[in-house]
């Protein structure tokens, strides 16, 4: 009787059990699925970041180099158009001859008429020439050669401010590179050359062009020699033939270059007298010897005075 109570509680024991499995099992909280490796669980837990649109670069406009053209050559010099430079070189008699024909016949900055390329195929240019022709500087354009013999060059830039680094250029070699003379040839009809002695560059040049107008009657505000001159339309009219700007008025000319002391005064400076409230009131260009060439007032003309012991000096400006 025992065992066969024991046997129907076993019975009814695993009945219950298979009958409450089920529910114990739909009652436990379903596991998470799996995530793949490294991606957060929620979006509440990573901070949230706006994409922008990438930025569409604006750039302002470019605007055209203006060229060069022939109305910003000045217009009351006498040199409508740049001016030959006539050269003669010093002699170099251990110079590498064949070698510099090469270089000169082979350079992109010179272009060289057919009688001064003919002249050096020839051997008929001295090295001393053909130096210098190599020391010209590289512009914008090359530099024309009309002819070439001997230790003699006859050259042009095609612009006014080449024609002025070129001098500058020139002017910067070594005393032994120099040419041993030049002078300026204006291309313009009933003109006559401008020398300067020693072979000066751009500050005897100045004074050579402002000699021509020695005897000029002075005249308030003028700045030609038909209309005659005052003291800062003169020195902006000499200048104005080598390709150098400078304003219509003294205290202006004294900002417009580099000061000069009265110790490294040369040719062509421009020294400043008369002081004033905005400056000098009055200008003269330095020619040498303890003189400058000016303007000096109503009732007088262009001409040669001595600057020893005159009042009033403020300083030299050289405008090159």
């Amino acid at each position: 009787m025992v065992i066969a109570r024991i046997a129907v509680l076993a019975v009814v024991g695993l009945a219950t059990a298979a009958v409450a499995l089920p529910h114990l099992v739909a009652a436990q909280p379903a596991a998470p699925a799996p995530q793949p490796v490294g991606m957060p669980v929620g979006l509440d837990d990573v901070p949230t970041r706006q994409v922008r649109p990438p930025r569409t670069l604006v750039r302002p406009p470019v605007k055209p180099v203006l060229a060069l053209e022939a109305d910003h050559l000045p217009k009351l010099a006498p040199y409508s158009l740049p001016p030959r430079l006539v050269l003669r070189a010093r002699a170099q008699p251990d110079a590498p001859k064949r070698a510099l024909e090469r270089r000169v016949l082979r350079s992109s900055h010179l272009a060289l008429s057919p009688a001064a390329r003919r002249a050096v195929r020839q051997h008929k240019v001295a090295p001393g020439a053909l130096t210098l022709l190599l020391r010209t500087p590289r512009l914008g354009s090359p530099l024309l050669v009309f002819s070439a013999r001997g230790r003699s060059l006859e050259v042009q830039a095609t612009r006014m401010w080449m024609t002025r680094k070129t001098l500058i250029a020139l002017d910067a070699l070594p005393t032994r590179g120099r040419p041993a003379s030049l002078r300026l040839r204006p291309v313009s009809n009933g003109s006559t050359d401008v020398r300067a002695r020693h072979g000066g560059m751009l500050g005897p040049q100045a004074v050579a062009i402002a000699k021509r107008y020695l005897g000029i009657p002075y005249v308030w505000g003028g700045a030609t020699p038909t209309g005659g001159f005052d003291c800062s339309g003169l020195t902006m009219y000499v200048y104005r033939q080598l390709g150098i700007s400078l304003d219509h008025y003294a205290a202006w000319q004294f900002l417009e270059g580099e000061r000069i002391a009265p110790e490294q005064l040369q040719p062509g400076d421009l020294v400043f007298f008369h002081p004033q409230a905005d400056g000098p009131g009055h200008v003269g260009i330095y020619v040498g010897d303890g003189k400058m060439l000016h303007a000096p007032h109503t009732g007088d003309v262009v001409r040669i005075s001595s600057i020893q012991g005159r009042s009033g000096y403020l300083g030299a400006v050289r405008p090159y």
